[in-house]
């Protein structure tokens, strides 16, 4: 009997201690997102920005018949059209939810539920962490919650949900950090395939941790056959998510100009760039906010106080030959986030480069986010030095009043981001009032826009009507596209307008500079007129099967067809 007490006991303690980090979570992301995002029909909060594509996107794919790659997505973007990856959906959840989409109700959105999921695995990852350092439970607490409020993680509240996932960042530096016996299982090729699902740039930097780990292992533990295994596995899955995911579909539009504008300034981890009431923001470029690395007031402060052990511990890590891989990875994310245009506030030198390889670097174009594993290492190290140097409550207490300043000073920032997600809403607003519209679905099955373009001015308002109506649209808002393809469908679509060779049951919004060549093409039957202060063609209006039917004289209506 006693052996089975002490087992229940034993069970009754670990799951009071796993639920730490489970509550933490809940209760941060209610607390700075107020919770309405759960909601599946709530999609009003989606309806601008970024968050556009998101929801558009996945609105599309979960409508569209399995396709090869699995992440195709053709009704999106029509001939320019690719994938759920280029429109930064999710994977991870894309690929399941489409199986049961008929049970799910329309709209929907999983976005609100990955942002909890998001807050929960990140506070339950740091919480691991922590632990390397202390088995005290108030600070393990502490030292999570300080991780949940990293400005970096809460300013991908602004609209880049999928950058949420830093929780895999956090996995990937508990695999370097943590028992040696976990990374030379499945893990890696687990957290690798799982983060190819979530984000390009998330899963450059989980496959960088993953080679400093494999190299430490390799040269400092020993060789083992489950570490050459481990060399193949990886690549492996990682190469297999990311095609199915479609991140292979268009050819050299994955390259794109940025490297050197999105980058790090070296004042980044103090500047707060308004997510402070007390500190000044500092000046800076106009791409630094994609380098947005501030340490928040409440880390600043405890980095000062462990700054005496912090001295005393560098020796030591120079003396560890096991954590020079890491040292060198961080060094260099450090010196990619920061790019070859080195910023210092407001000013900028430049480091020459061949343009070759800026090119390169142009797939990571946003170079400044591929800090934040350097980011999160800093405040683990930070914690590291104050467990060492001070008594466990001495050191709980300087932790809990850390968290606490940066919670509310931080608030500057994420409170105001706050308010933009407690709208709700299960349709969007749409300018399209005309009883015009409401026909056009029964007619129509695409609607195109002249000169075809990515980001047009008003892609989401065809792009939300298109989705809603079951038609596809190349009225899109995509991360990259096949330069070939755009140039294509431009030379396409203008050559309809020139010689009035317009694709059947195809609708045409037209920029107003096409107007005199479509008046002069347009068909007898078509329908050329501004609606709702759109330029609108309809090729065949007249035709519809109402004004065959019905034998009307309505309006834009009658039996004068070819």
């Amino acid at each position: 009997m006693s052996r089975l007490s002490n087992l229940r006991a034993r069970v009754s303690s670990q799951a009071k201690e796993a639920a730490i980090p489970v509550v933490l979570g809940v209760l941060t992301f209610f607390g700075v997102t107020g919770g309405r995002i759960l909601r599946p029909r709530n999609i009003a909060w989606l309806s601008e920005g970024d968050a556009v594509q998101y929801f558009l996107s996945w609105h599309f794919f979960r409508n569209s018949q399995w396709g090869f790659p699995l992440g195709s997505n053709p009704k999106y973007g029509a001939e320019i059209g690719s994938s759920i990856a280029y429109a930064d959906n999710l994977p991870l959840f894309a690929f399941p939810l489409k199986v049961v989409t008929r049970w799910l109700p329309d709209p929907f959105q999983y976005f609100g539920i990955w942002i909890l999921c998001c807050f929960v695995l990140h506070a339950w990852f740091a919480w691991l962490l922590v632990g390397l350092l202390t088995r005290e439970r108030f600070l393990r607490g502490c030292g999570a919650a300080l991780f949940l409020f990293a400005p970096p993680f809460l300013w991908r509240l602004n609209g880049h949900y999928q950058l949420l996932g830093q929780w895999l960042l956090l996995a990937a530096l508990y695999l370097c950090l943590g028992p040696r016996n976990r990374a030379r299982g499945a893990a890696w090729p687990l957290l690798a395939f799982t983060v190819s699902l979530v984000h390009s740039y998330l899963t450059a930097m989980v496959l960088g941790l993953w080679l400093s780990d494999w190299l430490r292992r390799v040269f400092h533990d020993g060789r083992t056959r489950a570490d050459f295994v481990q060399l193949f596995v990886v690549p492996a899955v990682v190469l297999l998510a990311l095609w199915q995911a479609g991140l292979f579909m268009v050819g050299e539009g994955v390259l794109k100009s940025g490297f050197g504008l999105y980058r790090m300034n070296l004042t980044s981890l103090v500047d707060a760039s308004g997510w402070s009431y007390l500190l000044h923001d500092l000046p800076e470029a106009a791409g630094d906010y994609e380098g947005f690395n501030f340490f928040g007031l409440g880390g600043l402060l405890l980095a000062l106080a462990a700054l005496p052990a912090l001295k005393e511990a560098w020796p030591g890590v120079r003396r560890r030959k096991q954590y020079w891989p890491l040292l060198l990875l961080s060094a260099g994310f450090t010196l990619f986030a920061i790019s070859n245009r080195v910023g210092l506030a407001d000013r900028s030198y430049v480091v020459p480069l061949s343009p070759a390889w800026v090119a390169r670097a142009n797939t990571l174009r946003s170079s400044g986010r591929v800090f934040w594993p350097v980011f999160y290492l800093l405040l683990w190290v930070v914690l590291r030095a104050l467990c060492q140097r001070y008594r466990p409550r001495v050191a709980a207490a300087l932790v809990f009043a850390a968290v606490l300043v940066q919670a509310a000073d931080s608030s500057a920032g994420w409170w105001p981001i706050r308010q933009r997600l407690m709208v709700a809403g299960s349709t969007w607003r749409s300018p399209l009032e005309s009883a015009f519209w409401s026909q056009v679905p029964a007619n129509y099955d695409e609607i195109r826009l002249v000169p075809t373009r990515n980001i047009a001015r008003h892609h989401a308002v065809f792009g939300y009507f298109a989705a809603m109506h079951g038609m596809s649209t190349d009225s899109v808002y995509l991360a990259r596209v096949d330069k070939n393809k755009l140039k294509r469908a431009k030379q396409e679509a203008q050559l309809a307008v020139q010689k009035g060779s317009y694709t059947p049951r195809t609708l045409y919004i037209l920029e107003r500079s096409y107007e005199a060549a479509a008046r002069r093409t347009v068909q007898p039957s078509g329908l050329l007129q501004d609606i709702d202060g759109f330029l609108v063609l309809a090729p065949d209006w007249q035709c519809r099967p109402a004004c065959r039917t019905r034998q009307t004289t309505e309006e834009n209506c009658s039996l004068n067809c070819p």
